[in-house]
C-alpha cells in the first residue's frame, strides 16, 4: 500500500509538471503568434520556425514525462550548459518580453540532459520573472564552474522569500504565483536527477538568489 501511494504520489507529480510545460510551450507558441501580423517577411518565417520548433518540443517532452520518474531515462550527452541558459532566457522572455537579462559566465560543458536542463533553467528564470513584477527589472544571471561543480545564479530583486514558506517552497503547489511553485519543484527534481540540487538563498540588499547546480563534465 506504501508503494502504491508512493506512486501515486509520483504520477500525481508528473501529470503536473506535464500540464505546467505544456503551458509553458503554449504561451511561447502564442507570443509568436501574436506578433505575426506586426512582422515584416524576414520576422514572420523566424517566427514561425520557432513556434513549429516548440510544437516538435511538446512531442519529445510528451514522450521524457510517460518516464521521467526513472532516472535512466535521462538522455546524458556533453551539454553546453551556457547555451542551455540562453535559450531558456529567449524562451522566457517571449513571456515576459520588458524582463531585462544580463548573463555573466563562460562556456561550461555538463553531462546531462538537455531538455530536462533547459526546463529546470527555464522555471528558475520564470520564477524570477514572476517575482520582480516590473517589466523593466534587472534579473542577473550568473554561470560558474570548479573542479566539480556547474552552477547558475538566478538573482532578482523581487520581494524574496517570506520566511513562512522557506519549509515548503520546493513543494508543489506551495505558491501563488501563476506557476503554483510548481516550477521550483521541477527544477529540483531534474537537476537532483543529473546528481546536483537547486537552493535558495537570500539576496543581499533585498530579493532571492536561486542556485542550480550539476556536476561539471568528467568531475570525479
Amino acid at each position: 500500500e506504501r508503494a502504491l501511494r508512493q506512486r501515486a504520489e509520483d504520477l500525481g507529480m508528473l501529470s503536473a509538471g506535464l500540464a505546467h510545460e505544456i503551458r509553458n510551450a503554449l504561451a511561447t507558441i502564442t507570443g509568436y503568434l501574436r506578433l505575426l501580423p506586426e512582422a515584416g517577411e524576414a520576422k514572420r518565417a523566424q517566427y514561425i520556425a520557432t513556434a513549429n520548433d516548440e510544437a516538435s518540443g511538446l512531442v519529445q517532452l510528451l514522450e521524457r514525462f510517460l518516464t521521467l520518474t526513472q532516472p535512466h531515462t535521462l538522455a546524458r550527452a556533453p551539454v553546453r550548459l551556457d547555451e542551455v541558459v540562453r535559450e531558456a532566457v529567449r524562451r522566457v522572455k517571449v513571456s515576459f518580453p520588458g524582463a531585462q537579462f544580463t548573463i555573466n559566465g563562460t562556456q561550461v560543458t555538463v553531462d546531462g540532459d538537455a531538455l530536462t536542463l533547459g526546463i529546470a533553467a527555464e522555471n528558475l528564470l520564470r520564477n524570477a520573472a514572476e517575482a520582480v513584477g516590473s517589466p523593466s527589472a534587472a534579473i542577473e544571471v550568473s554561470i560558474e564552474a570548479n573542479e566539480a561543480v556547474a552552477r547558475v545564479v538566478v538573482a532578482d530583486r523581487g520581494p524574496g522569500v517570506s520566511d513562512e514558506i522557506l519549509d515548503t517552497l520546493f513543494l508543489p503547489f506551495s505558491s501563488s504565483k501563476p506557476s503554483g511553485g510548481l516550477g521550483l519543484a521541477l527544477a529540483r527534481r531534474f537537476c537532483r536527477l543529473h546528481g546536483g540540487d537547486v537552493r535558495h538563498e537570500p539576496r543581499p540588499g533585498g530579493g532571492a538568489l536561486f542556485v542550480f547546480e550539476v556536476p561539471l563534465r568528467g568531475a570525479p
